[in-house]
């Protein structure tokens, strides 16, 4: 059946129309309130991350941790998915990542990429046998979720036409993925701390 030309316009009117309130429905917030499950936009550095959570953990950074750490000081702007919402504006996030464009799993190259990842939206299964995480809409192009948490706080609409969340029932499965590998690397830090200062890189 031939497209009516009335009706696609009005459609399209209607996805526009759509996408721009959804924009504004970011932007209007006046305190800037982000629910669990959407994804907002934020500076964050995934190594900083990490050295974050290896303290957290109670593991102490030694010279070559510290060192490195002056190599990631800048932030660069990023995704993130808010996992919880606390008050006074902060967040427990994870941040969005490419690993420099991996499109599987086994082509990241950090070690800590490897144990952390979760592919996002069209990506490949990673880890194996684990279903990538869905979106709506659906995320586009290869990208992970890197399964560190982290309280943020300063998290902004995200740089899109239209709002991104997770797809139904998708939160409760990635917090769930989050808390199995916050168990599995209680075993895996120091290793993968070594691996880190041993990769003469910059970071993860």
């Amino acid at each position: 059946m031939p497209v009516d030309p009335y009706w696609e316009g009005i459609h399209l009117a209607s996805f526009f129309e759509f996408s721009k309130r959804t924009r504004k429905k970011y932007l209007d917030r006046p305190d800037g309130v982000f629910d669990p499950g959407d994804i907002a936009h934020v500076s964050g550095s995934l190594t900083a991350s990490f050295y974050e959570f290896v303290k957290g953990r109670g593991l102490q950074l030694f010279a070559g941790e510290r060192k490195l750490l002056t190599f990631v000081s800048e932030m660069p702007d990023r995704y993130c998915l808010v996992l919880n919402r606390h008050g006074d504006g902060k967040y427990t996030v994870c941040y969005l990542t490419t690993f420099g464009g991996a499109t599987h799993g086994k082509y990241i190259a950090s070690p800590i990429g490897q144990f952390f990842g979760l592919a996002l939206g069209k990506t490949a299964k990673w880890p194996p046998g684990i279903k990538a995480v869905r979106t709506t809409p659906p995320w586009d192009g290869p990208a992970y979720l890197f399964t560190v948490p982290i309280v943020r706080e300063g998290l902004d609409a995200p740089r899109m036409d239209g709002r991104v969340t997770l797809e139904p029932g998708e939160l409760e499965r990635v917090r769930k993925i989050v808390d199995n590998k916050i168990q599995a690397s209680t075993s895996s830090c120091q290793i993968l701390m070594l691996s880190l200062t041993t990769s003469h890189s910059s970071g993860i």
